[in-house]
């Protein structure tokens, strides 16, 4: 399944940015960030056509999801730029991501996977 593996490489990096906000290098968290939110828009842009066969609610709650998952790596990475990234709580708010990463993923594999089955023909 491509998307499993997609997800797998956010995972992958999303783990990156969680080591670098560990290790507490703002350099890192930033260049990780922006990678993980290229990767991410990347990402849904590529499932943007699977979405459009799913019912209007189920595919609803899934962008809903994504647009969630994408602010608040915006807000992290707004809040690192900002002067020396003290008020950033990075390792706290690279968990976050990483949590809610995994459950996107999760939701998106499951739902993909039961409408692949559904399909006619199958």
């Amino acid at each position: 399944m491509a998307a499993d593996i997609t997800h797998v490489a956010l995972m992958a990096r999303a783990r990156r940015l969680e080591q670098a906000a560990i290790a507490d290098d703002l350099d890192a968290v930033h260049a990780e960030l922006c990678g993980l939110r290229n990767a991410l828009v990347d990402h849904l842009h590529a499932e943007a056509d699977s979405l459009e066969g799913l019912g209007t609610a189920v595919a609803e709650v899934i962008s809903a999801g994504q647009h969630r998952l994408l602010s608040t790596v915006d807000e992290l990475l707004n809040r690192v730029g900002d002067g020396d990234g003290a008020d950033c709580a990075c390792v706290q708010r690279s968990l976050e991501v990483t949590r809610a990463l995994a459950r996107q993923a999760r939701l998106e594999t499951a739902v993909l996977r039961d409408h692949a089955q559904r399909r006619p023909g199958r």
